[in-house]
């Protein structure tokens, strides 16, 4: 189960084989974390919204509010935790989408506070904060059209 959710991610994540060559398609966040055995670490495309964060726990120990800086403002969505429930784990998952805050950790401007299950790997997407705030305005303007009224199609255009 959990080999084919890898294959699934590496279809379907451009920045898992884009750049894959390239010095820029892969940066260390924090490989010093000795004492804690945990590395994070991103991959990206030219996109960054394609950006994804790895949180690697290699020591049998859960860490409840796990910082760790991240390569930009935004929100970051858990797209993979081997501690979910069908792959076998105990369900420590981060469920919500978070969205990273501006206090440095790592050598990096933001960061992002999450639960850290034992012997775990997490994937994040990112969505830079120029697109949630795309985003949130498209929805707010959507929310004004409905109350206006939707405006008639004539002749196939708008």
């Amino acid at each position: 189960m959990f080999t084919k959710a890898l294959n699934h991610l590496y279809v379907t994540q451009p920045a898992l084989y884009k750049q894959d060559y390239e010095p820029e398609g892969f940066e260390w966040i924090n490989c010093t974390s000795d004492k804690d055995n945990i590395i994070v670490f991103s991959r990206s495309t030219k996109k960054p919204e394609e950006t994804l964060v790895f949180v690697c726990n290699f020591a049998p120990v859960t860490h409840e509010e796990f910082c760790f800086g991240v390569p930009f403002a935004g929100t970051y969505r858990e797209i993979l935790n081997s501690d979910a429930v069908e792959f076998g784990g105990n369900g420590r998952i981060n469920t919500h989408v978070i969205r990273s805050c501006p206090t440095e950790k790592d050598h990096r401007e933001n960061s992002l506070t999450i639960c850290l299950a034992p012997m775990s790997v997490c994937v994040f997407a990112a969505t830079p904060v120029k697109y949630v705030e795309r985003a949130q305005t498209n929805e707010t303007m959507g929310a004004k059209m409905e109350e206006q009224g939707s405006p008639e199609i004539v002749s196939g255009k708008f």
